[in-house]
């Protein structure tokens, strides 16, 4: 089905305003379990807790939330958005601020916090809200990927969208000029063998002695995902959410591939040699000429690298199997405590707007999720920071199109310190160079542990 255009979705979002007065008098219908909380009084003025989350900077998303809470409420004078930055520790204080009673209404996290939170039941279920309030076809507007990953079997739609990222390769255009070397395009390859062009490339841009390497590639386990799905491999059994699959294989391969590229090539530069710098101060600083992520960092980017280099964006290789890309999932949460479930919903339906994504592209440069929107970020981004100009922006909207969202166990808090654990051991510690046997007892562990917390409920 073709996307919906910006003023079908409009038209399903005009209801808001409406709706958001019935419900700070009378419960909506359908609508979930309130929870501990109680319905606001009738007639009475909402007040909501907004923690923002850090999807750029927090004084970017502050400055956001605080244009967007007086946009929402010219419309809706009965409902104060209240702003707030989100804490040190999110996810864990977070949590306990929800057990204590305490928590914002609406929260924005990303990745396996939220899945977390919701498997802790403490988010509010929206499906019955998505069900009454949006079209098949506003539906459709979302990238399947990125719309699904904020649901599952066991706790609902427990979120949604905030924004799309996804991850391409940026690069130093100085640095290659400075070597004679082409610029990266969609014909580039890395291979399990080491001589794909993107090893190729990462070899004559290295200089190691002198502390230059090729590239910085995150490890983080959404980073390492994009280089196990480009071989064909996975880290969670697709069919089954408790089993971990990464000691096969394609994934063991992959995982193998970016070792000998940090510890064998000395070419992808290591953890500890980075001395506390940023992805774009790296750069700006002549220590990389290329590294991988996403369109969040284009606002640092342009801010640092403005009169001192030239650089640019371009598609993350393809793999041995497929081209991957990872497809974010930030989103924004209810929490199930909450005294107004009814104009919580409505103020993050309203995020889904064409008014809240054109002013989140002006303010933070982020991409809206909604796919008929990307037009409107092509155009708007660059007119909000010029330097974007000659930046070929929509590598990032081709991402969005073969990458996918991080792989979620159903108990991944247990499984994330078990291949973390492993991911320190090898990649960045370098205390063993058995990868195969590092990453396979991991994947045992990980199995044992979902076993185990599956057991004790």
């Amino acid at each position: 089905m073709q996307a919906v255009t910006r003023r079908q979705f409009l038209r399903g979002i005009g209801g808001v305003t409406t709706m958001l007065a019935i419900a700070a008098c009378v419960p909506a219908t359908p609508a979930p379990s309130a929870g501990t909380g109680a319905q606001a009084p009738a007639q009475a003025k909402v007040s909501l807790r907004w923690e923002v989350s850090d999807a750029t900077d927090v004084p970017t998303m502050m400055k956001l939330g605080e244009e967007a809470a007086k946009l929402f409420q010219e419309t809706n004078p009965d409902v104060e958005i209240i702003p707030e930055p989100p804490p040190e520790d999110q996810r864990q204080q977070i949590l306990t601020q929800m057990i204590a009673g305490n928590a914002p209404d609406i929260i924005g996290y990303c990745c396996s916090t939220l899945p977390f939170w919701a498997q802790k039941g403490q988010l509010l279920q929206l499906d019955s809200y998505v069900e009454r309030d949006m079209t098949q076809e506003q539906i459709d507007d979302y990238p399947a990927p990125h719309w699904n990953a904020f649901s599952n079997a066991r706790s609902g739609r427990y979120a949604m969208p905030m924004y799309m990222g996804s991850i391409v390769l940026y690069y130093n255009k100085d640095m290659f000029d400075a070597k004679g070397m082409a610029y990266p395009d969609d014909t580039w390859t890395w291979t399990i063998d080491g001589n794909g062009t993107y090893e190729d490339a990462l070899r004559k841009l290295s200089d190691a002695e002198n502390k230059v390497w090729g590239a910085r590639i995150g490890d983080g386990r959404d980073r390492i995902q994009q280089k196990i799905v480009g071989n064909g491999g996975h880290w969670v059994d697709p069919e089954d959410d408790l089993k971990a699959v990464f000691d096969q294989e394609p994934a063991l391969n992959a995982l193998q591939w970016l070792y000998d590229r940090i510890w064998v090539d000395d070419t992808v530069i290591r953890d500890a040699a980075r001395e506390g710098q940023n992805w774009e101060s790296l750069m700006g600083n002549g220590r990389i000429a290329m590294y991988e992520n996403g369109d969040w960092q284009l606002s640092p980017m342009a801010q640092t690298a403005t009169g001192k280099y030239k650089w640019d964006v371009a598609p993350l290789p393809k793999g041995p199997v497929e081209r991957n890309s990872l497809v974010t999932t930030d989103g924004w949460s209810i929490w199930k405590g909450t005294q107004a479930p009814d104009p919580a919903w409505s103020f993050v339906h309203w995020l889904q707007s064409d008014e809240w994504n054109d002013l989140m592209i002006k303010t933070a440069l982020l991409r809206p999720s909604r796919k008929s929107l990307l037009e409107a970020w092509l155009k708007l981004a660059p007119e909000s920071v010029p330097e974007l100009a000659e930046v070929n922006l929509k590598v990032f909207g081709d991402a969005a199109e073969y990458g996918t969202p991080m792989e979620i166990f159903q108990f991944d808090a247990e499984a994330e310190e078990i291949i973390n654990a492993a991911r320190d051991a090898v990649l960045r510690a370098n205390s063993t160079s058995d990868v195969v046997g590092a990453f396979t007892e991991a994947a045992q562990k990980v199995n044992e542990a979902q076993q185990k917390a599956l057991q004790n409920g």
